[in-house]
């Protein structure tokens, strides 16, 4: 259907893109240090963060953290559940140690190659992304799919004109999601304050 209706496809790799997962590791959670998220946290709406791992127990910390502009990709777990679905990283995800079950995809240096909201557009798609990721998995009472084989995924290619478009409504709706948390936030910590405030008086 692609070909007959004359667009290109391309695969992730080779548009500059680097995918790779980081090594499993014990988990020892306290009641601070560094923020947990596992690939559930990812896709919450406004998360409240519960898990934080000692710094002594992870020295190698940094190099599970990921970065804004980032594509997050949960790569464990049934295919019909969160398996294959994606998010772009924003500053909320900065320094906390993301679970080994989520797949890192990098975009290239040049970010207007491919932009990572369009790629993150490609990848979710219903209809043609997501249902193309899951075809990898493997295994048969947790499914896993490997990040080498996400490099050949093909991604249709529509114009940079169309693409910047698309990305920038995706970045968009992303950066509005995650100002609505915050906002959220400071509402429910001024509401707290009063009735604090309020019992305390009383």
């Amino acid at each position: 259907m692609l070909d007959s209706g004359g667009l290109r496809v391309a695969s992730l790799s080779s548009l500059g893109y680097t995918l790779f997962g980081v090594p499993r590791f014990k988990h020892l959670y306290s009641a601070d240090g560094i923020p947990y998220l596992d690939s559930e946290d990812i896709f919450k709406v406004n998360p409240i963060l519960t898990k934080f791992i000692p710094p002594i127990h992870k020295k190698d910390a940094d190099s599970y953290y990921v970065k804004p502009g980032w594509l997050l990709m949960a790569c464990s777990g049934q295919i019909y559940g969160l398996n294959g679905r994606v998010i772009l990283a924003d500053a909320w995800h900065e320094n906390k140690i993301v679970s080994n079950h989520v797949v890192r995809i990098v975009p290239p240096h040049d970010p207007d190659r491919v932009p990572p909201g369009y790629m993150l557009m490609a990848l979710g798609h219903p209809s043609f992304g997501r249902p193309l990721v899951v075809r990898w998995a493997f295994g048969t009472e947790v499914p896993e799919i490997h990040p080498g084989d996400l490099k050949d995924f093909p991604v249709v290619r529509l114009g940079s004109d169309v693409e910047r478009e698309i990305a920038d409504q995706v970045e968009r709706a992303n950066a509005l999601r995650r100002q609505a948390d915050e906002e959220e936030n400071a509402v429910v910590a001024e509401v707290e304050q009063r009735v604090a405030t309020t019992l305390g008086s009383g």
